[in-house]
């Protein structure tokens, strides 16, 4: 038999005794049995599970073995635009209906109604599906049954979704799609995955036979080739009775086409591909080392998930060495990483991936690659191993702790993944026991003789370098790549250094504390404590999550109390950067994430428009932790010029392109127009990165974290009071306030007034008109109007996926989204933005303005009232049990005294068209509207 298993060898070396006292590896683990599965008498496979997270709600897939690979070149596309159609009319439900009748139970197409096309699968969900009455449950059993086998496939329908399919190619096809098709013949080379792009070719999708898609469909979807996932609150027994009666008129294949699995042929010499484009916003590497996979059949086996447990440590240590160089002063690359996954169904890779500044692609690429052969030559250390261990095993109990609060679609995934690959669906207190056993058969020697095995790149490998096309710039050969592969084996390199000890995080002696001097009864069944320091807890346990605890501090001021000049320090990316790399007190983020090893915690620092605070969230375990990390991150901040250069060498490496990007010249414009050209409102520039300054970080963010007065924290989660009070005392209680709290300015930031108009052009490679349209006025800031808003979104996604999208077939989809804020004044903004064909331009912008018009004027039909209010009613369930909708509630009602969830279902309950039509109405009124355009160049 072929060699299954690369570590088995390794692996083989343990004692049996050893494997005696846990869970087999030649034997099965065990499956989940709380789920029903099996194959119907046509060869359809089932899994059927019950769950109450959310109540009253269930998931349906269909999954499918097919994809675009079983494509003929006259049905290049169809395996996606099948997708489409199936959404257009089925057997029982012709047409519109199923959207119709789903809408009609507050149902949301793109949201809970949608389908996935890949290269080898295609799914098809309907998810949180209300299971209010049996009528629903057997609608959306006979959709699964009918997407199985009954789709129309109607050529009017066919002609009809044509334009739709088309913009959405236009809309896809960015410099990031376009280079992937260029990647395809090296990736793939000598076999049909070479030529496999997924959404066609244009002219095809334009002039196909519907035939055509008729002869895939009938070809290929099929009962051997299916499975049905249903988890939710439903009854298991009567489900799958139900199944077996209705899916009885699916008849076995006679004769079914044979499924060719396409094989990737070997290749001794390195496979290098050189792929560019004008558009593109970074170079980057990747490295492939293709091997043959372990097959389907085996995949239940403990041996193959032992395996995977050596290899995901591998990539974990292997990802620490890569980070902690990508984090130092001046590094060789921006990022790199390894990691081990599906290169198709014949083929599976260990992966090399990196990013660096554009002329550095291939010094890049050596340096990583000479970090992987130090591993392979000295192996990893124990206490990297450790570390490594003690995070997969924490994460496991995490998910083991927090197994009855999972919703379905947590449920969904192991499913499918047992379904398209054969790995097994355990609960996860059967995989972290299964986990735990086979650690003990690992060690680090044992990692370190798999090494040379799992970085094998002395054959199959592919080599994909992807850059910029810009004057001045010299890309790599090949042959330069190829040398650095076959000289690596003979270069000089050191053994790695050894680590630093660990410390405490926080200095105990340091902390003053402040005790709670006064407890409220607070909102939502919260309690609320002032400490003595002045700051206001407000603590809501919950469990709706089990082992998960939320946390945001905030307190007024953020940017609106900074100079125009220092706001360049502040631009979102640049504070990303800085908050993910700065470290805290007197250690380095490499540190700091060692010593944060089997924790489950994130914390991080943020200044906004108008505040400025700190967020997190932890395992219930890991509290304390937390706080120790918000109270470090307003006493002891970190700000070190050497750790910040990476940061911000990434930025400077990629900006100069994305500047270029369509899409980016789209945003700056709408920012400068929208705004009037507000010194405070600009887009990242590489001028405006050399404004940025550590130092000018340090002085303002230290200035507004000196004060924490009038602070409000909010902690949510799975936590008894009685345990995090004396914690919070200590952390937050150290806080250090003044007498006076901050209070924000208005920056002046408003959106312009009156009509405002623009259309420019931009060099593209992808013709496209993309179009904005912001309406904007004053409206009060209250539960009402947040509702109504909310409303008006639904419809007008309603609205204009029926007159843009699907009857004039203009664009793949319309954004629309409005937003209610409070400040530095009670206003209202929508936008609208869709991509489309530059021809079409004119006519869809005057029916994004009549969808406007007609809300305004007439108000919305009745019909689509109703599917508002239903869809609102549905979402509120399903929001009530996650701690961050209620962390949000919290937060609103404590800053600005709006209650958003008592009276929510009664204001939804009396939404009419006629509040609708008289909010809409206030806010066009007002006459405040820009419309920006960005077209190709001619």
């Amino acid at each position: 038999m072929k060699k299954i298993f690369l570590s088995m060898l390794a692996l083989s070396l343990f004692a049996s005794t050893a494997v005696a006292q846990i869970a087999n590896p030649d034997a099965l683990l065990p499956n989940d049995p709380s789920v029903r599965s099996g194959k119907l008498d046509n060869g359809m496979t089932y899994y059927i599970q019950h769950n109450d997270k959310p109540a009253q709600r269930a998931d349906f897939y269909l999954a499918t073995k097919v994809g675009a690979i079983q494509e003929s070149p006259a049905q290049d596309g169809l395996a996606h635009f099948l997708e489409h159609m199936a959404l257009n009319g089925t057997k029982n439900l012709p047409g519109k209906m199923m959207l119709e009748y789903f809408q009609s139970v507050g149902v949301e197409f793109g949201y809970n109604i949608n389908a996935s096309t890949g290269v080898e699968q295609t799914m098809y969900l309907l998810e949180k599906i209300p299971m209010t009455r049996k009528g629903i449950l057997d609608t959306a059993l006979l959709i699964m049954h009918d997407y199985a086998a009954f789709v129309t496939n109607d050529p009017k329908e066919v002609e009809n979704e044509r334009g739709v399919i088309v913009e959405e190619w236009r809309t896809r096809r960015v410099a990031a799609w376009r280079m992937h098709e260029k990647e395809l013949p090296y990736l793939y080379k000598g076999s049909k995955y070479a030529g496999c792009t997924l959404i066609g070719d244009k002219h095809n999708l334009e002039t196909f036979d519907p035939q055509e898609i008729v002869k895939f469909y009938t070809t290929w979807y099929r009962p051997d080739l299916q499975g049905l996932v249903i988890v939710g609150d439903i009854d298991v027994d009567a489900v799958e009775a139900q199944i077996k009666e209705l899916f009885a008129d699916i008849p076995a294949k006679v004769n079914p086409e044979p499924k060719v699995m396409h094989q990737i042929p070997d290749n001794e010499e390195p496979i290098i591909g050189i792929i560019t484009d004008p558009e593109a916003t970074n170079t980057s590497v990747a490295l492939y080392l293709k091997r043959d996979p372990i097959p389907m059949e085996f995949r239940g086996y403990g041996k193959v998930y032992l395996n995977d447990m050596v290899y995901e440590l591998i990539n974990d240590m292997m990802g620490e060495r890569l980070n902690d160089i990508a984090s130092q002063g001046n590094p060789p690359f921006i990022f790199a990483g390894t990691m081990y996954g599906s290169f198709c169904q014949t083929k599976d890779a260990a992966i090399l991936q990196l990013a660096s500044k554009d002329d550095q692609g291939l010094n890049a690429f050596k340096a990583a690659l000479t970090e992987i052969e130090k591993a392979r030559r000295y192996g990893f250390t124990e206490a990297e191993f450790d570390r490594a261990v003690t995070n997969m095993l924490r994460g496991l109990e995490e998910s083991k702790d927090n197994a009855e609060s999972r919703h379905n679609n947590a449920l969904v995934r192991p499913l499918l993944n047992n379904f398209f690959f054969g790995n097994p669906y355990m609960t996860p207190a059967s995989e972290y026991e299964v986990a735990k056993g086979y650690s003990s058969l690992i060690n680090v020697d044992v990692i370190n003789q798999i090494l040379p095995q799992f970085f094998d790149y002395s054959k199959n490998a592919v080599v994909i370098y992807k850059s910029v096309e810009k004057e001045g710039l010299v890309h790599p050969t090949e042959a330069q790549f190829a040398e650095v592969l076959s000289t690596m084996g003979d270069a000089q390199i050191e053994a790695p250094a050894a680590e630093e000890a660990m410390e405490p995080l926080v200095d105990e002696a340091a902390l003053k504390g402040s005790k709670v001097k006064k407890v409220e009864n607070g909102q939502f069944g919260s309690t609320v404590w002032t400490l003595s320091n002045g700051i206001k807890v407000v603590v809501k346990p919950t469990d709706f999550k089990k082992n998960q605890v939320v946390f945001y501090m905030s307190n007024q001021g953020g940017e609106s109390l900074v100079s125009n000049e220092d706001l360049y320090s502040l631009e979102g990316n640049v504070m990303y950067l800085y908050s993910g790399n700065a470290g805290i007190s007197k250690f380095p983020q490499t540190k700091l994430n060692k010593m944060l090893t089997g924790k489950v915690v994130s914390v991080s620092p943020y200044i906004g428009q108008f505040e400025q605070g700190v967020e997190g969230s932890a395992s219930t375990a890991d509290f304390e932790t937390m706080l120790q990390m918000a109270y470090l991150y307003y006493t002891a901040p970190r700000f070190n010029a050497d750790e910040f250069q990476p940061g911000m060498d990434q930025l400077k490496a990629v900006v100069p392109n994305i500047i270029k990007q369509p899409n980016f010249v789209f945003q700056s414009e709408y920012t400068k127009i929208l705004y009037g050209n507000n010194p405070r409102m600009f887009s990242i520039t590489p001028e405006m990165l050399d404004k940025v300054s550590i130092t000018t970080i340090e002085r303002v963010y230290k200035k507004l974290f000196a004060n924490a007065a009038g602070s409000t924290v909010i902690i949510v989660g799975d936590i008894n009071i009685d345990t995090i009070k004396p914690l919070v005392e200590k952390y937050i209680g150290s806080i250090p306030t003044a007498k006076k709290a901050p209070k924000w300015v208005d920056p002046k930031t408003d959106i312009v007034k009156g009509n405002v108009k623009n259309t420019f052009e931009v060099e593209m490679a992808t013709p496209k008109t993309t179009v904005g349209i912001v309406v904007s006025g004053k409206t009060a800031f209250n539960l009402e109007n947040t509702v109504y808003n909310s409303a008006i979104n639904y419809i007008l996604d309603l609205i204009y996926t029926k007159t843009i999208r699907e009857e004039e077939g203009g664009t793949y989809g319309v954004q629309s989204w409005g937003s209610i804020k409070r400040e530095p004044k009670a206003s209202y903004v929508l936008n609208i933005r869709f991509d489309t064909d530059p021809q079409k331009a004119e006519k869809l912008i005057q029916l994004a303005y009549d969808g406007l018009k007609s809300l305004a004027e007439e108000g919305p039909s009745d019909d689509y009232t109703a599917k508002a209010k239903e869809n609102l009613l549905k979402n509120v369930p399903e929001n009530r049990i996650n701690n961050g909708y209620w962390e949000n509630c919290l937060n609103t009602f404590y800053k600005y005294h709006v209650d958003l969830d008592t009276d929510y279902q009664t204001v939804v309950n009396g939404i009419t068209k006629e509040k609708l039509q008289a909010f809409a109405k206030s806010i066009i009124s007002q006459g405040n509207n820009v419309e920006i355009v960005m077209v190709p160049k001619k």
